[in-house]
């Protein structure tokens, strides 16, 4: 379980995930919850607007996703005004500078 919800906050060098410390040929035997969001990187707390990337082999994922899918489904409730402005959120280059 990797909670990076600080992730691209870091004031010096670029500082891997844990998901880039993995070698390509492990990738099948080791399985990585990536945790982040939207509060810290984006200033915007309250906001309550996060996911979890999985890595992992291709039969893990199907059996995790199916899994998460169904108890996010239930246990979360997103802000949709929050929902639909994350492509924008994510996609703009101005959110994506590094602070110095």
């Amino acid at each position: 379980m990797a909670d990076e919800i600080y992730e691209e906050m870091s004031y010096e060098d670029q500082v891997p995930t844990f998901a880039e410390l993995v070698e390509p040929g492990e990738v099948d035997k080791i399985t990585i919850f990536k945790c982040s969001g939207l509060t810290k990187r984006y200033l915007g707390p309250g906001w309550r607007m996060g996911w979890v990337v999985v890595y992992a082999g291709v039969e893990t994922q199907k059996l995790i996703r199916s899994s998460l899918r169904g108890i996010f489904n239930v246990i979360l409730m997103p802000n949709t005004i929050m929902q639909a402005s994350v492509p924008a959120i994510l996609s703009n280059p101005v959110n994506q500078v590094r602070m110095q």
